[in-house]
């Protein structure tokens, strides 16, 4: 390269870096002029909040005159030290102390807003505050869900296992030497199971989502557990239509739970979980002998549901009628194909859109097979 390109390319490379110098220079003077804006509207509304006089919250709701904060909550806050101390950059720590209840805060937040104490939605007025949450709401616990093994399923209608339904073992010696060597049977048809949707759905107004902000949470929650209940109540009646019944020798309950596990591990098997309902695992906690005394030393003051005869964690779960006890080896009992996992949805439905009704949908995607019958034990009690 000669003497004058190189010289023309380090003048190209000099101006453009004063371009840019000249280009970042304007760039950080906008940046300046915007935090000034920003600061004077901080200022005031610092003033605003600390002019902000006694404000009656129950003025304009239905029970007027029920309770006065004597300072506006942003009164309150900017007079705090730490909270002067963080504005003027020197970093004391924030510990606001405000001599008023959790709910009071809440309604003066929304009552103390440019809208003459009206909720900001035109023409419904903030009521008394009401406590997040829905009371009388019972829900069971889904164990059973939680002891089942889950297996995704991509792209398909139906999920396919191959069972062993028979096999027969011929190894041993080849005698005599060049005989035909021994051959074995087997019979493994594939299974298909069908995938099947669990859903549930709950129309809603707009306006009463709008005016109790924890209804929608509420209404995820209370939606995601009944399908997950409906599922859950369909895994238990396969268990119960694709086990395998034990009928035992023994008179009483926990016995014949006992053989029934004893029989499984002689037969290869892991049982690992019994599955009770709470009423059936009373009467065996319960049980007295003839001296009087519980048969199982101290099982009222057991944190945890015992572990049966060395071997089964009991799981109890109201999803199982009483009567019923279900002993599992839970690596060959039963599976649950996934097709898709529990999803919510909101939107419009039909004439929704008009008439303002949101409808709620909640939904998911699975099947359920006992993969392997001889895994799942179904034990009546009978007596305890």
């Amino acid at each position: 390269m000669s003497n004058d390109a190189l010289l023309k390319v380090v003048a190209d490379v000099g101006d453009a870096a004063q371009q840019m110098r000249s280009e970042l220079k304007a760039e950080l003077g906008k940046l300046a002029a915007q935090q000034g804006a920003l600061d004077t509207r901080f200022t005031e509304f610092q003033q605003k909040a600390l002019d902000k006089g006694p404000y009656e919250v129950g003025t304009h709701s239905p029970n007027p005159g029920a309770r006065v904060i004597a300072q506006s909550i942003g009164g309150r806050i900017l007079r705090d030290e730490g909270v002067r101390g963080l504005i003027a950059r020197r970093g004391a720590p924030v510990s606001l102390e405000i001599a008023t209840s959790i709910p009071m805060l809440c309604k003066s937040l929304l009552a103390s807003r440019e809208f003459g104490g009206a909720s900001p939605t035109t023409g419904v007025d903030v009521g008394e505050y009401m406590t997040a949450g829905v009371a009388n709401d019972l829900r069971r616990p889904l164990s059973v869900l939680e002891v089942i093994p889950r297996v995704p399923v991509m792209d398909a209608n139906e999920a396919t296992y191959h069972r062993l339904t028979g096999y027969t073992s011929a190894a041993g010696k080849q005698t005599p030497e060049g005989s035909a060597k021994p051959e074995a049977a087997v019979d493994l048809p594939a299974i298909r199971v069908p995938i099947e949707t669990f859903a549930v759905t709950l129309p809603v107004t707009r306006q009463v989502l709008s005016d109790s902000p924890f209804l929608q949470s509420w209404i995820d929650s209370r939606l995601r557990f009944d399908v997950l209940a409906a599922l859950e109540n369909a895994v238990v009646d396969e268990l119960i239509a694709g086990g395998t019944i034990f009928s035992g020798a023994s008179s009483r309950h926990v016995d014949r739970l006992g053989e029934a596990i004893a029989t499984m591990q002689s037969e290869g098997l892991r049982p690992d979980v019994v599955l009770l309902n709470p009423l059936d695992l009373f009467a065996i906690m319960a049980e007295v002998g003839t001296d009087g005394h519980y048969r199982m030393p101290q099982s009222w003051a057991l944190a945890q549901p015992p572990a049966l005869w060395g071997a089964a964690q009991v799981v109890w779960s109201a999803s199982l009628t009483r009567g019923t006890g279900i002993v599992l080896d839970t690596s060959n009992s039963a599976v649950l194909f996934e097709r898709e996992v529990l999803q919510i949805l909101v939107g419009y439905d039909a004439d929704g859109f008009s008439s303002n009704v949101l409808t709620f949908l909640a939904e998911l995607r699975a099947g359920v097979d006992v993969v392997t019958p001889q895994g799942v034990r179904l034990v009546g009690s009978g007596s305890p």
